[in-house]
């Protein structure tokens, strides 16, 4: 595994202690219940029961929330929750990584760091991995935006900007897949040499040979593997020969 593999394995707090798996385990069973019940609920309430728990940030964010994501999945598969739980249970947990989540500003120009677009096409319903992944990215260096709905405009005029070094699409289905080809598919079309392209997301999962369907420059399973991809300062840019990847 590559030495920056490593450091985001660390930092990301995915190799967490022995002693405090259980905690981890506990706080994310914990979540899929409490944020999935019917009734009064409170964010501030939730979160000053969280920091008790003695979870960092980071291992909330990272581990704890999309576990609990996994879990309402798991129970809406196997019929033991209904749809309106998994639904509200899944909104309240994208509410609390927005808290969780430290107050990131978009200054590319200030602080000279690599930027991230971090755009989610369409009407995508599943936006929990990708406020994970701008908050991982934040945490790793990266300046991020994030652009919810994005539409084909919204992506070209935020690259026309010159800010943005690579451009990352989030995708969980393949619906929403039709939606990211049709913008890359602009981009090829209206911007000569526009800023490296990535996919990822849970389509990965579902569409077979997306390479094919989707003309980026990257394709990664998760925030490790794109970054252990680019790595190395040499990605093949479509239609282009090798480039380096800024930060």
């Amino acid at each position: 595994m590559s030495n920056l593999a490593q450091r985001v394995l660390r930092e990301l707090g995915q190799k967490a202690p022995a002693e405090a798996r259980e905690q981890i385990q506990k706080t994310a069973h914990w979540l899929a219940v409490t944020c999935s019940t019917p009734g009064s609920y409170s964010h501030e309430a939730m979160l000053k029961a969280l920091m008790q728990k003695g979870v960092s940030n980071e291992l909330l964010i990272d581990v704890c929330i999309p576990e609990a994501a996994r879990t309402l999945g798991a129970g809406w598969n196997d019929n033991t929750r209904s749809f309106g739980q998994v639904s509200l249970g899944t909104v309240r947990l994208q509410g609390l990584v927005q808290e969780l989540s430290a107050q990131w500003k978009f200054t590319p120009v200030i602080h000279d760091q690599p930027s991230v677009l971090v755009a989610i096409c369409g009407d995508e319903d599943h936006i929990l991995g990708p406020l994970v992944l701008s908050d991982q990215l934040r945490r790793l260096g990266y300046s991020v935006k994030l652009l919810l709905g994005a539409t084909e405009k919204d992506v070209h005029d935020n690259i026309e900007t010159g800010f943005f070094d690579m451009v990352m699409f989030s995708c969980s289905s393949v619906v929403s897949l039709d939606n990211v080809a049709k913008v890359v598919k602009s981009l090829r079309q209206e911007i000569s040499d526009p800023p490296i392209l990535l996919l990822g997301g849970a389509v990965l999962g579902h569409a077979p040979e997306i390479e094919k369907l989707v003309a980026v420059d990257v394709i990664a399973s998760g925030l490790t593997d794109a970054l252990e991809q680019l790595e190395s300062g040499q990605v093949v840019k479509a239609g282009k020969t090798k480039a380096k990847v800024s930060g």
